[in-house]
This record gives structure tokens, C-alpha cells and sequence, in this order.
């Protein structure tokens, strides 16, 4: 939740996160692996249910899971 921010500024934000995460080095993991961040990214209407946000917002992140991951991807509010 990032609340008082516009889908471009949040964009911003989840964009700066997935590059910190693709840079990480973690001891652990062998040197070819990777780890990635997907996130969907959904804006809230003000008469939407908060389950409702939250599943489109789900529902992005299956779709940037599904397309490459390591990418945010924002899902259009439902039609007014």
C-alpha cells in the first residue's frame, strides 16, 4: 500500500525496489543464479472494496510472473 501516491510515482518506487533485489548477491545462491521481483500494481477507486484492489492487483502479478518476470506490471482500474 502506498497511499497518497499516483501509479506513476508508486511505479517509480516498485521499479527502484525490483533493481535493488536483481542487484543483491546472497552468499548462499550459486553464482548464475538470480533472484527477481514481480509485482502487480493496482490503483484503488474510492468506492472499490479493498479485496477488490487487492485481487487485480494479484491478478497483475500473475501476469508479470507469466511474461518474463522481474517486471511491475499496473492493471487498469474497473470501469466506473
Amino acid at each position: 500500500m502506498l497511499p497518497r501516491t499516483t501509479p506513476a510515482d508508486a511505479t517509480a518506487v516498485l521499479q527502484r525496489m525490483a533493481e535493488r533485489v536483481r542487484t543483491m548477491r546472497i552468499g548462499e545462491l550459486d553464482g548464475e543464479l538470480t533472484v527477481t521481483f514481480s509485482t502487480g500494481l493496482a490503483e484503488r477507486s474510492a468506492d472499490e472494496p479493498f479485496a477488490g484492489t487487492i485481487s487485480r492487483a494479484d491478478r497483475a502479478l500473475y501476469i508479470a510472473k507469466a511474461s518474463g518476470r522481474n517486471q511491475v506490471i499496473p492493471i487498469e482500474a474497473p470501469a466506473a
